[in-house]
């Protein structure tokens, strides 16, 4: 039983240990540069939730919390986001009217952010989604976090 407890807590630490990307690609990601074929995506939590889960075209990116963000280099055109809380089944729990659509361009960088509305003060339900932010704002977020890779 001492062997597993200690192989649980060991496999804990290697997971909080490897979550952070290369220190240089979160550098290089604040640099904020976009490739001219790509359009470049910073999604950062919103400091009143503790942990999220982004979704893009269908896809599971991964789990930020407040410290955390991504940067996705995505092909030009439409996108659609949401996020979740995380949990067993997060696609299920979401307001489909709070995904956000993106029209992307080629060469340029784009911040979003999650928020949440309240939706029942007594029980302290809430509803998240998404919002774009600006540029300065945006920027200004990510110089404050650490870089986490994502599932693309």
């Amino acid at each position: 039983m001492r062997i597993l407890g200690v192989v649980l807590v060991a496999s804990m630490l290697l997971a909080c240990a490897g979550k952070a990307a290369d220190p240089s690609l979160d550098a290089e990601a604040k640099l904020f540069r976009a490739q001219s074929d790509k359009a470049c995506v910073y999604v950062l939590p919103s400091s009143r939730v503790s942990a999220v889960t982004i979704f893009m075209d269908g896809r599971r990116l991964g789990t930020l919390e407040a410290g955390d963000y991504f940067r996705l280099d995505v092909a030009p055109g439409p996108h659609l986001l949401y996020v979740t809380r995380p949990g067993p089944l997060p696609t299920f729990a979401r307001e489909k009217r709070d995904d956000l659509k993106v029209e992307m361009e080629a060469g340029r960088c784009y911040f979003l952010r999650t928020a949440w509305r309240g939706v029942d003060e007594v029980l302290h339900e809430f509803r998240l989604f998404l919002e774009r932010i600006p540029e300065h704002e945006g920027q200004q977020a990510v110089n404050v976090r650490w870089l986490v890779p994502a599932a693309q």
